[in-house]
């Protein structure tokens, strides 16, 4: 027994793993305090919508991004189905920003 605890010992990676698996125990068992942390980005939450959220400008400049890209797209392909692409997108575009 006493040869096999030995050589365990020896192999560098038994030891790190060891290591490793004490380290994530003790991670696991800390209390989680940033949880009780103060939230200094509530009072930014309007900003956010009222720049990203639906009927912004933002949204109208990717729209209007979008539309180049399309037509850019239609150009060089000489495929309508380009345009069935941007109607995806631009719902796409309307659902992300109805979500802020």
């Amino acid at each position: 027994m006493q040869g096999k605890v030995a050589l365990y010992l020896k192999n560098p990676l038994f030891l790190g793993a060891v290591a490793m698996t004490v380290l994530m125990l003790a991670l696991m068992l800390m209390p989680a305090t940033e949880a009780y942390a103060k939230d200094y980005f509530a009072k930014a939450k309007g900003d956010v919508k009222a720049t990203f959220g639906a009927g912004s400008a933002v949204v109208y400049v990717i729209y209007f991004v979008e539309m180049l890209a399309a037509l850019w797209m239609f150009i060089k392909s000489k495929s309508p189905a380009v345009f069935i692409g941007i109607v995806a997108v631009l719902l796409f575009v309307n659902v992300v920003t109805g979500l802020f």
